[in-house]
């Protein structure tokens, strides 16, 4: 067995329904070097904490049905030299591996998630369906992680054999 995808296991299982944030630092040997819990809505490892995952692995849980990784988990993860974030709500884990040329300016990002998130917007009922508010942010790597050079993937969560549907090529967003 893989000691980083078991570590990765038993640490995602742990987090993954909890109605609070938490960050779990892990080097390349599965050994986890930090573990910091937040909030409902969010999780401040210490410059301490982000020196040890510098070049390392970070997963952190998105409670409340949360979905994908969000902007702000990709500029910390430029900002701090991940080589892989992820991000788990009780269903699913997504990931983001650091590009081989290094992770994008935090820019480059926003010029392309303002007008794709417009696009994604444009005939959702988000009122009738709030549902699909947890798939924007997989829709939205989905549609410009080629543009961006990011290494977009997902996989259901630990022992989850039937999660809840998701879309899987860009441009399929529930209407």
């Amino acid at each position: 067995m893989d000691p980083v995808e078991d570590t990765l296991r038993e640490v995602e299982s742990l987090i993954c329904g909890l109605d609070f944030e938490v960050a779990v630092g892990l080097d390349l040997n599965g050994r986890v070097l930090f573990w910091r819990s937040g909030d409902e809505d969010s999780v401040s490892p210490t410059p301490e904490e982000w020196a040890l995952v510098q070049d390392k692995i970070l997963t952190h849980n998105h409670p409340r049905g949360g979905g994908s990784l969000q902007t702000e988990d990709m500029f910390k993860s430029r900002r701090y030299g991940l080589r892989q974030v992820r991000a788990v709500t009780e269903e699913w884990i997504f990931i983001m591996d650091r590009p081989s040329t290094g992770w994008p300016p935090d820019a480059g990002v926003m010029d392309l998630t303002e007008p794709t998130g417009n696009a994604i917007h444009v005939g959702v009922a988000w009122e009738k369906r709030p549902e699909w508010a947890r798939l924007f942010w997989h829709e939205m790597w989905l549609r410009i992680s080629p543009k961006i050079g990011y290494k977009y993937s997902w996989r259901p969560m630990w022992g989850i054999e039937h999660p809840s549907e998701l879309p899987t090529k860009p441009n399929t967003w529930p209407r």
